[in-house]
């Protein structure tokens, strides 16, 4: 006998899977198999790879101005990523 089961791809970490079984037959009464619990080990993950920082407009660039820029961070990981922070550093 096999099971599968499929889970959500994002899950908050040290969430507990619960998978009980009954076996059922025509012949027999159903006999309680048991349960089996998993606790998840979730983790985010960001990577410069997949997140990237633009300038919002074309304009030029000069000392001692602000300007808007667009961060888009993307979580590979498997867990919401709480509390994030951005350090930028001007190079």
């Amino acid at each position: 006998m096999r099971l599968e089961a499929r889970v959500a791809p994002t899950m908050d970490d040290q969430t507990q899977l619960r998978l009980r079984a009954t076996l059922r037959t025509a012949q027999l009464e159903p006999i309680d198999l048991g349960a089996a619990v998993n606790v998840i080990a979730s983790r985010p993950r960001f990577s410069a790879g997949s997140s990237k920082l633009a300038l919002e407009s074309n304009d030029v660039l000069r000392p001692n101005r602000t300007t808007a820029c667009r961060l888009t961070l993307h979580n590979d990981g498997t867990d919401r990523g709480r509390d994030v922070r951005v350090r930028v550093a001007a190079a």
